[in-house]
């Protein structure tokens, strides 16, 4: 079990205790081992991911005994260009005709005609 010590109270949080935004992103950044920014505490209590209380219209706190165990992973997705799908590769020809027409010079307007 992970335990979070808390500056301001000067002890460890226990889980009763009710944690900014400030405090819930310093308990996620430790249990992921990289920085969780407050605006993604934000994006998880209103996705209902974490519950959370309204003291204020801006203001919301979470227990601690959510975010205690709580690991933000990080998602990687399939690298751009490592083995592209016949619609990527459709879309890059396309694009790649594009630029060279429009490189040509080939400066006129294009201009909306409706029926």
């Amino acid at each position: 079990m992970r335990t979070h010590y808390s500056e301001q109270l000067g002890r460890y949080y226990e889980d009763d205790d009710l944690l900014t935004r400030h405090e819930a992103a310093q308990v996620l950044s430790f249990n992921a081992g990289r920085e969780i920014r407050e605006s993604y505490v934000s994006d998880l209590a209103y996705k209902k991911v974490l519950p959370f209380e309204r003291i204020s219209e801006r203001k919301l706190l979470i227990q601690y005994k959510y975010l205690r165990n709580y690991i933000v992973t990080q998602i990687v997705g399939r690298k751009v260009g490592a083995s592209p799908s016949a619609n990527a590769e459709r879309q890059r020809k396309f694009k790649a005709r594009r630029r060279a027409a429009g490189a040509s010079g080939d400066d006129q307007e294009r201009v909306a005609v409706a029926v």
